[in-house]
Order: C-alpha cells, then structure tokens, then sequence
C-alpha cells in the first residue's frame, strides 16, 4: 500500500528517481498504508472476479455461436479488452490516492478572498 503512488509521484514531480519517488510515496503515505492497500483491493478483487465470470460467460456463449477457434479468438478479445480497462482504472486510482495524499487539506478555493 505504501509504494501505490510511487509511479504517480514520479510522472507528477518529473522525476526519473526510482528510489527517490519510492521514498516519496513513503513519505506522502505515512499513517496511511493499510487504508490505500485495502482501496487497491477493494478496485482490484471485483475487477479480477467480473473477468473471470465474464471469461466464463463469453467463452461458452462465444464458442456456441461462432466456434471452438473463432470463439477462442473473440474471448481472448473481450478478455484483453477487460484487462486494459482494469489496468487503467488501477492507474488512474493510484493517481488519486497520490493527488489526494500529496496536496495540502486546505487545498481548495479560498472563501475569505471572494
């Protein structure tokens, strides 16, 4: 939990020090691990589950239409589809949880200056 936003911090600060951004996301994620870790999984857990019983699903009903070897085909399209979203939504959380963690609490409009 404590390395999630590491890949963050370095696009966010551009910079190319591993170790640096590893002791960042540290840093910014310091009291907060488990809560970040049990996030990831949260996301992470579902999106495995509903792709294993969407593999289930398409794969029979794909082969049944189209079969064995255009069926096969189809689901490993759907399956890698389904792969992609999941990596990008992980990628886009690990985003938040570092723009969360990383900006100040105070950070919003300032309401005595309107």
């Amino acid at each position: 939990g404590r390395l999630v936003p590491a890949g963050a911090a370095m696009v966010a600060e551009e910079s190319r020090q591993p170790i640096r951004m590893m002791k960042r996301s540290f840093e910014i994620t310091s009291g907060n691990g488990w809560q970040v870790f049990g996030l990831y999984v949260l996301v992470l857990l579902p999106g495995m589950v509903l792709i294993l019983a969407i593999r289930q699903v398409s794969g029979i009903l794909f082969i049944l239409v189209a079969g064995q070897d255009l069926g096969e085909l189809l689901t490993e399209i759907v399956l890698a589809s389904l792969g992609a979203a999941l990596s990008t939504l992980l990628t886009v959380l690990s985003a938040a949880i570092y723009r969360a963690l990383s900006t100040p609490e105070t950070a919003g409009p300032d309401l005595r200056k309107a």
